[in-house]
């Protein structure tokens, strides 16, 4: 009796455990047109590569930071929006240009002349 009491009360536990946590309202982020070759930051953390979508809390704002040598970075800010039908990340869906930034090396030449 004691031990149906007490896998009765794990069961619960668990149960409020599991709603709690899994609560937070989640949202699919497609990332269209996104190279590969980037690497991308999600708050502060770095993805070993690029997913064709990401699953975020809609409750919170993220931001999305792309950068890869010889680029200029590019970040996206996902902001949170109330609505009807609960919170929503804007913009729902990511398309990202990683601009190649063209790198101009100056050389400064000093030559003596001959008399």
């Amino acid at each position: 009796m004691q031990v149906d009491r007490l896998a009765e009360f794990l069961v619960r536990s668990i149960a409020i455990t599991a709603l709690l946590v899994g609560c937070a309202p989640k949202q699919t982020i497609p990332l269209d047109c996104v190279p590969k070759n980037v690497t991308l930051f999600v708050d502060k953390t770095r993805l070993k590569e690029i997913p064709d979508e990401l699953l975020l809390r809609a409750d919170e704002p993220h931001v999305l930071y792309f950068k890869e040598g010889g680029y200029r970075p590019a970040q996206v800010i996902l902001d949170t929006e109330d609505t009807d039908r609960g919170p929503r990340l804007t913009p729902a869906d990511i398309c990202v240009e990683v601009q190649f930034v063209e790198v101009r090396r100056k050389l400064d030449l000093e030559v003596e002349g001959t008399e």
